[in-house]
């Protein structure tokens, strides 16, 4: 039986999904793990796991194709700036705020957005287990461009009740159960928002659709791959 897991980042860690079809025929499982490569080691059954997370960075002045093209995806629906570039290799030692910002502007020639700041632990604690094997398995995927596919439209942040109130909507179509997955959502607490838990959920979507075709994948034709040999490329 093929099994499909996606992952977004969380308080407590990373919050997975499995299932073992899009759209969802029970329930998705949902767990969190407390780092990247327990979460490597949870999803050794699925044929294909997503993850919200950059995979394979730039270097230098370098900025990643399929941060441009996700980028221009949402313009239309005036949601660009939920993509942000990943940021430089040459960033990853950063201990601070401070020391994030200028090693970026050393690379980059430019300071970054403030919430790569914020996830720059996780994307080094990607990048630490992410190998070009593993990435056989194990993309990229950004949550925006698949509500976007998949509800035909940019719903909203993601932050206020009327975006969270739209993407439950979207997804009721898709997950039977759901009235389960947000009740399971409640004993959670602080390790994970009901964003995360949603994030998580529509990522399947893309587990599915990344075994099917490259259609949903940026950039469709040859890939640009950073100094580890990892592919910069984005699914949705």
């Amino acid at each position: 039986m093929t099994m499909l897991a996606s992952a977004d980042g969380c308080r407590g860690g990373w919050l997975v999904a499995k299932c073992n079809s899009w759209p969802c025929e029970y329930t998705p499982y949902l767990a969190i793990c407390a780092d990247f490569r327990s979460l490597v080691e949870f999803t050794r059954d699925c044929e294909r796991v997503v993850v919200d997370i950059p995979i394979g960075l730039p270097a230098g002045t370098q900025v990643r194709y399929c941060d441009v093209k996700a980028r221009g995806l949402l313009a239309k629906d005036g949601a660009s700036s939920v993509v942000f570039d990943a940021p430089p290799r040459e960033t990853l030692p950063a201990r601070s705020t401070e020391e994030f910002q200028r090693l970026h502007k050393e690379s980059r020639k430019k300071g970054a957005g403030w919430p790569v700041w914020g996830i720059l632990p996780k994307i080094k604690e990607a990048d630490e287990a992410m190998t070009p094997a593993l990435q056989r398995r194990i993309y990229e995927f950004h949550p925006e461009l698949v509500w976007l596919r998949v509800a035909g439209r940019y719903l909203g942040p993601k932050h206020d009740k009327p975006g969270l109130t739209n993407r439950v909507n979207a997804l009721d179509a898709y997950v039977p159960s759901l009235k389960q997955v947000l009740q399971w959502k409640k004993g959670l607490g602080a390790a994970a928002k009901l964003d995360d838990v949603l994030d998580a959920v529509i990522g399947l979507a893309v587990a599915d659709a990344s075994l099917k075709s490259k259609k949903y994948k940026l950039p469709q034709d040859a890939t640009e791959a950073d100094k580890k040999g990892l592919f910069m490329e984005m699914w949705y």
